[in-house]
């Protein structure tokens, strides 16, 4: 009984180094770089060169001949934006992770890790708007609807004035 019991308890403790032995899987680990890569934000100097540049890619880009094989490969993708243009704004060391924003520093030499936080951190940085954009976006609402006031208050007068 004694030999079975040693026996299980041998093989359970090699089977449990199997599994502490295997890799993260692609998914989780891609997951752990989307919730590091949301406290990331460009400083203000970095973000205006950010956006100069890509001025200046999107002008590189369509100003190539549309032609030629180049354009077939680097087409645009359903989001919008071109292989060559999301290749070329990744590959900068705007989203580069850095070991004080990450959760696991180890996870910085995994390709996958830092791929997956370059993508997400160039998404949040392509979403971001100046002040600008929110004040012509409530002005818009604003006089929205003081037009729609305007209308409703106009009717009513009519209706009673025909009534």
């Amino acid at each position: 009984m004694q030999k079975c019991l040693i026996f299980t308890l041998l093989s359970l403790s090699l089977l449990t180094l199997k599994a502490r032995a295997q890799n993260l899987h692609d998914d989780s680990i891609k997951k752990i770089a989307v919730t590091d890569a949301r406290k990331f934000k460009l400083d203000k100097a970095r973000l205006t060169i950010f956006r100069n540049n890509r001025r200046n890619l999107a002008f590189e880009y369509y100003g190539l001949d549309r032609s030629d094989a180049h354009s077939l490969k680097f087409g645009p993708r359903k989001d919008g934006f071109s292989a060559y243009r999301r290749s070329r704004e990744l590959s900068s060391d705007y989203f580069k992770p850095a070991a004080s924003a990450v959760s696991d520093t180890a996870l910085l030499r995994d390709s996958v890790y830092v791929n997956a936080y370059r993508e997400k951190a160039w998404q949040r940085t392509r979403h971001r708007r100046t002040v600008g954009h929110y004040v012509s976006i409530t002005g818009v609402v604003i006089t929205g609807v003081d037009v729609i006031a305007l209308w409703i208050y106009v009717l009513s007068n009519v209706r009673s004035t025909y009534l």
